[in-house]
Order: structure tokens, then C-alpha cells, then sequence
């Protein structure tokens, strides 16, 4: 993961809020456990891409994992709002029954606090 963030911080340096690069990199934090730089990541990038369900579901995660359980559940119910399929019932199901579970497991989390 230390290899991904070295790269897409350097993509980045070319091609600011490109989104698969902030993406990328914040995937790399949440991996090595940097949670609340992670969600900064996610949410800069969810921001500037707003219908992206994935950056939403990245940074209801890591705001969860963060402690932030409260706005965490708010960015996956968006993510989940978002996803393949959530207006019409086709498709998508995988991703939001993911997506469902996520929130589920924060809302379990917050639970426990």
C-alpha cells in the first residue's frame, strides 16, 4: 500500500482531483489505517464527483472506521441512494446489498461506542 500512495500522490501532483487517483489513494490510507485522511481523500474526491456511489461508499467507510459513525452512515445511505439500480430495482443489487451491509455494520459499531 506505502508503493499505490507514492504513486497516486505522484499522479496527483500532475493531474490534480483526478478522480480514480484520489480514489486509489485513499483506498491506500484506509488500508494502511489512516482513516480520517482516508475519508478527507474520499470526500474531496465524492465532492467533486458527487453521483460516484463508490467515493460515497469509500467515505461513509472510512468515516465510520474514523469513529465519525453519525456522518459515516449518512455518506453510505447516500452510496447506497446512488447505486446501479436503486431507482429501478434492476441491476445493481450485489453493490447495494454491500453497500446495506456497510451501513448496518457502522450502525453496529455506533451501537457499541
Amino acid at each position: 500500500w506505502p508503493e499505490t500512495l507514492a504513486e497516486m500522490e505522484d499522479v496527483l501532483v500532475v493531474a490534480p482531483g483526478h478522480p480514480v487517483a484520489q480514489s486509489r489513494k485513499a483506498w491506500a490510507l484506509y488500508n494502511l489505517g489512516d482513516f480520517r485522511m482516508a475519508a478527507d481523500t474520499y470526500k474531496r474526491a465524492a465532492i467533486a464527483y458527487p453521483s460516484d456511489a463508490d467515493l460515497w461508499s469509500g467515505l461513509g467507510w472510512s468515516l465510520c472506521r474514523a469513529g465519525d459513525r453519525s456522518e459515516g452512515r449518512r455518506a453510505l445511505n447516500r452510496a447506497l441512494a446512488l447505486s446501479p439500480g436503486a431507482q429501478n430495482g434492476s441491476g445493481g443489487q450485489c453493490r447495494m446489498r454491500g453497500v446495506a451491509m456497510h451501513v448496518l455494520t457502522c450502525a453496529h459499531l455506533s451501537e457499541r461506542d
